[in-house]
């Protein structure tokens, strides 16, 4: 679910979430899906939320209360505050993202390879540009115009 993701995106990512918040994100999850289904069929009775012979809400608002002020109750234990996961160096990133080939077979292939090709084997290909399109021709003048 997005919800759920995002949640635990502003919670660092899922590398920083512990198990207990793992937990609470799980019953946050469920419990924002129920209050949902139950906003949904309380705008389905429009104005019937009211019982006009006891002057009392119909039970399932007071349901729906309850659940919210759980639900909030479990995010303020979460944190309210947005945390960000820190973005890798550079460094590290690429040697994630392009590992070292071992030693052995990088100096077995070397011989074999064009060096030419060595590096661009490393990086993606670059778009091609887009042709140009040629300039459409001027407007020609009707017959009786041209020799003004």
């Amino acid at each position: 679910m997005a919800w759920r993701r995002d949640l635990v995106d502003d919670l660092g990512g899922p590398e920083k979430v512990s198990t207990q918040q793992a937990a609470i994100v799980d019953l946050l999850t469920r419990e924002k899906l129920i209050i949902d289904s139950i906003d949904a069929y309380l705008a389905e009775l429009g104005g019937g939320i009211i019982n006009r012979k006891k002057r009392s809400l119909v039970p399932v608002v007071r349901e729906r209360a309850a659940l919210a002020d759980s639900f909030t109750r479990r995010l303020v234990a979460l944190g309210l505050e947005r945390r960000v996961s820190e973005a890798p160096d550079l460094a590290s990133y690429l040697a994630r993202r392009y590992p070292p080939a071992s030693s052995a077979s990088a100096t077995e292939g070397a011989a074999d390879e064009d060096p030419s090709t060595a590096e661009t084997e490393l990086l993606p290909p670059l778009p091609s540009a887009p042709e140009a399109a040629a300039p459409p021709p001027p407007p020609s003048l009707p017959p009786d115009l041209e020799d003004q």
